[in-house]
């Protein structure tokens, strides 16, 4: 029995890993199959729900790269990204190294542009305060942001997204 016991132990603890991750990223995934909108998000995907204070934490804690999407199941260009964003980040070189995207879920518009207002604040960044909001932070600068002119001049939103991730990429590279 005590052989048993010893061998179970670490079963459930490798479960308990496994499952907590499926159901972080399924966290995401079920808050656009629940929205209005429909989203390409798939239920296994790089997303990591958390809240602005965690992100915080993440970024001033962090010397590499860190991702942030904020975002909302009501807002339809949310839904119509989020996938793609997912899709584009598994295919980058950048996956392999940070592994995730930490997301913000912005559940009304007043907390969509109080939580960018609050980034803004908090590290004297000039973002506008539109979601989707996909940032690239390193050592507390903001490196790019999908909401800015750079990337909002460029009309189809795949190729936006592509650009960002192009763009990122290419910074890290350059490191």
């Amino acid at each position: 029995m005590k052989k048993f016991s010893m061998l179970l132990c670490p079963l459930f603890f490798v479960f308990c890993l496994l499952f907590g991750a499926c159901r972080n990223t399924n966290a995401v995934y079920s808050i656009y199959a629940d929205g209005e909108y429909e989203s390409t998000l798939s239920e296994r995907n790089a997303y990591l729900l958390s809240d602005p204070d965690r992100v915080k934490e993440k970024i001033e804690s962090e010397k590499n790269l860190v991702l942030v999407l904020i975002g909302a199941a009501w807002c339809p260009y949310c839904a119509s990204d989020v996938g793609p964003i997912d899709e584009r980040f598994r295919q980058s070189t950048l996956f392999t190294e940070l592994e995730k995207i930490y997301y913000i879920d912005a559940d009304d518009s007043q907390r969509s542009t109080e939580t960018i207002m609050e980034f803004n604040r908090a590290y004297g960044w000039n973002m506008r305060t539109r979601i989707p909001c996909l940032m690239a932070v390193r050592e507390q600068t903001l490196v790019a942001v999908i909401t800015d002119e750079t990337f909002t001049a460029i009309e189809d939103r795949t190729e936006r997204i592509d650009a960002f991730f192009s763009f990122i990429e290419q910074s890290v590279d350059s490191k």
